[in-house]
């Protein structure tokens, strides 16, 4: 990221400003769109700069959530504004993305990306409703999928301590 972090959302807790404004705001599109409010931990996290708001939904030992039609209102979250085919959408049962694609949306000010960072298995495993997910975004290149593969390749580069990079990994494929 180019600018300074503000503010860090972990399952909803803020982690730089105690009292932060991010909290409120997430809250408020939640309750606006007729949530539980037990779920206002979702996203996982989020990371907020100036220019950039981004939305992380980890997965380690799960999959992507999905709900049947009829088993959940995807009808809250969809709308022309953020999706370029509602119906594909609703389709693909990508229930939890399509919650944080629609609530990030509404989140961000400026730029907004949805990363789901999940072991690689997972994105082939899920590849048709993944598709059918990215294919009926508004901005679909603002959806990263990430795999913890792909981290553990980078901090290898990077020379983070080795003691710490295997911990974490064993924790994530163990």
């Amino acid at each position: 990221m180019k600018d300074e972090i503000s503010e860090i959302l972990m399952w909803g807790v803020p982690q730089i400003n105690r009292n932060s404004v991010y909290t409120e705001k997430l809250q408020h599109i939640c309750t606006g769109l007729g949530e539980d409010k037990k779920y206002y931990t979702e996203p996982d996290i989020i990371v907020i700069t100036k220019s950039t708001s981004v939305f992380i939904e980890v997965k380690v030992k799960s999959a992507n959530d999905k709900q049947k039609l009829g088993e959940k209102d995807y009808d809250k979250y969809l709308s022309d504004t953020f999706y370029t085919d509602v119906k594909a959408a609703k389709e693909s049962l990508c229930y939890e993305l399509i919650r944080n694609w629609t609530v990030g949306n509404l989140f961000a000010e400026n730029n907004f990306k949805l990363i789901n960072l999940a072991p690689g298995h997972l994105f082939l495993c899920e590849k048709k409703s993944l598709t059918a997910f990215t294919q009926s975004l508004k901005g679909s290149e603002n959806f990263i999928q990430l795999s913890w593969e792909a981290v553990f390749d980078k901090l290898n580069k990077s020379g983070v301590e080795e003691a710490f990079r295997k911990e974490l990994e064993q924790r994530i494929f163990r």
